[in-house]
Parts: C-alpha cells; structure tokens; sequence
C-alpha cells in the first residue's frame, strides 16, 4: 500500500497548465515583434521605391519626436504641408532638410511616398523693411547685396527664377 501512493503523491514537475499557456505567450510576443519589424521594412521600401512626385503647397509646422532606448537617443524630424487644394499632410522628412525648411515656405514640395525630400521655394528671398533673410542658411542681411556672406546665395538669380516661375 505504501508503494502505490509513493509515486503519485510526489509528482515533480510544472503543473499542466503552464506547459500549455507559456509557450503560447512566448509565441504570440516573438510573432508580433517580428511582424512589426517586416511591417516597417515593407513600409520603407515601398516608400523608398515609389515614384518621385511634386505637389504645390506650404510648410505650416514642424516637429521632431525624440525616442530613448538605453543609453541611446534617436530623433524622428516631421513637417506638416498644406497643399494647394487645401489638404494637410504630414511627412517625414531627413534632418538636413529639416534644417533647412521653415514655417511659411511655399513651392514645390518633392515627395516620394511619405517624405519630403525638398522644398522648391517660390519665395526664396524675403524681404523685410530694412533688410532681407536668405533662404537658404537663414541669415539677416540689412546692406542690399546681390550675394549672401553666409551661405554664398545669389539674390538676384533667385529673384530672376521667381520671375520666370510666376510668367512677369
């Protein structure tokens, strides 16, 4: 009698249950971060591989979001456009060309997918009472040259494009 409840009364082991549910966990977190992963590559090659298009419009915002992980810092740059037909759409867009867009240039936008890659400004140079901004680098320019000091922009070239843009 004593042989017969030794073996199930010291049953070692996990109970049933977690035999079945771990694995099923394990599965279901190893299958969603691995679909997010081909999701986004999907994503980036198609944007990547999509055709150039331009479209009219006017930078409104801009924004970066700034993820951590670890010791690391990663920065996501945005721009929000306004195109001609009244419709707002939000891009990615690569650091340098965020350096150098601002709130309120308008022209032609150079998108493939969902970034910006460019801005054709219509108004390159904008005139203020006692000087002007370069578009280009951004720098305030009170005397009346034809080149920036900065960035080495030619004024009147910029102005001469603008004329053959608009037909004056």
């Amino acid at each position: 009698m004593l042989q017969q409840n030794f073996g199930t009364e010291f049953d070692f082991g996990p109970p049933t249950w977690i035999i079945i549910v771990f694995p099923l966990i394990f599965a279901t977190v190893f299958f969603l971060i691995v679909g997010t992963v081909i999701v986004h590559i999907v994503k980036n090659l198609k944007d990547a591989g999509g055709p150039i298009t331009t479209a009219t419009g006017t930078i409104i915002s801009k924004r970066t979001h700034v993820s951590r992980s670890g010791q690391s810092a990663f920065t996501k740059y945005f721009a929000t456009a306004e195109l001609t037909d009244g419709t707002r759409q939000e891009y990615t867009v690569d650091g340098k060309v965020y350096g150098i867009i601002k709130e309120g240039d308008a022209g032609t936008l150079v998108i493939r997918g969902n970034r910006l890659l460019n801005i054709d400004r219509v108004n390159s140079i904008q005139q203020q009472p006692n000087g002007a901004y370069c578009a280009f680098c951004g720098s305030f320019k009170t005397d009346d040259s034809v080149r920036c000091e900065s960035c080495g922009a030619n004024r009147k070239r910029q102005q001469q494009q603008q004329k053959n843009q608009n037909g004056w």
